[in-house]
């Protein structure tokens, strides 16, 4: 609050990403008449006169939400960054997001970018080869694959945006490769895979063969152990279907069953 005729400008930032929000509504109660309150947000001028006549121009900011504010490198050992301080341009904070000198002068990285990419000139940041990645290109990027988990891209859509490892694994910033997690396999983590007795999770113990959804489907059979197959997956719009060709399970041979064909069926037979 403010008695000396000047205005009182306000600045709300938002640290996550909230998704759409409704628009902000001051609350103009116990207000002296004379008083204004006036809200801008990325205006099409990109800036807001006041009732003074003064402009005031916004910065719209991003949610890019990156690691180490891309001013640093994170040890994966201890989830810490590692702030540039190269160039004759230091970094600081937690985050690197601090600027330590400023103006920003170059893009990070000795020599710049690491000679791995190229330098904008106007937003100081590198712009890396592909196989590299970090706020100086000195890493190696990782194959990437549909996400298992991620925000939704429309209604009833998801699983559709391509990351590193497909968020089921972590990538190996020395060489490039990516490290899944239990029960997934694939350069980028994209399969998950049978139970088994290998690494790779597609042995089915020896008893049988790890087939995708798709391919289990053409060959199911119905209760008499005829041949009825479904085309799971056929209609590549039909977005319900996504994991016909990610998720795999065992088919086992005869003679064995379970999950994992580690179990020895019985005999069938006609209920008496």
């Amino acid at each position: 609050f403010r008695d000396d005729g000047m205005d009182n400008i306000v600045y709300i930032t938002f640290t996550h990403n909230p998704g759409p929000l409704p628009p902000l509504v001051a609350e103009t109660f116990d207000m002296d008449p004379t008083s204004v309150v006036e809200i801008a947000a990325s205006t099409s001028l990109g800036m807001l006169t006041d009732h003074n006549g003064v402009n005031h121009f916004n910065v719209k900011g991003n949610k890019e939400n990156e690691e180490c504010s891309n001013r640093g490198i994170c040890d994966q050992e201890t989830g810490s960054c590692n702030c540039f301080d190269t160039n004759g341009d230091q970094y600081a904070g937690n985050d690197c997001s601090e600027v330590v000198t400023s103006p920003v002068t170059n893009c990070p990285g000795d020599p710049i970018c690491s000679d791995r990419g190229v330098c904008d000139a106007t937003t100081k940041r590198c712009i890396c080869e592909d196989g590299y990645t970090g706020g100086d290109c000195s890493q190696r990027s990782c194959p990437h694959g549909l996400t298992w988990f991620g925000y939704p891209s429309s209604n009833n859509v998801a699983h559709d945006m391509m990351v590193e490892c497909s968020n089921m694994g972590t990538c190996l910033r020395a060489r490039g490769e990516c490290i899944c997690n239990d029960g997934f396999f694939g350069s980028a983590c994209e399969y998950m895979g049978c139970s088994g007795d290998d690494a790779s999770q597609t042995s089915c113990n020896g008893n049988g063969k790890c087939l995708s959804l798709r391919e289990l489907a053409l060959n199911h059979k119905n209760g008499d152990g005829t041949l009825l197959p479904i085309h799971y997956g056929s209609d590549a719009n039909e977005p319900s279907t996504w994991d016909a060709d990610r998720i795999f399970g065992c088919e086992c041979d005869d003679g064995y069953g379970g999950f994992d064909c580690t179990l020895m069926t019985c005999p069938n037979g006609v209920s008496p």
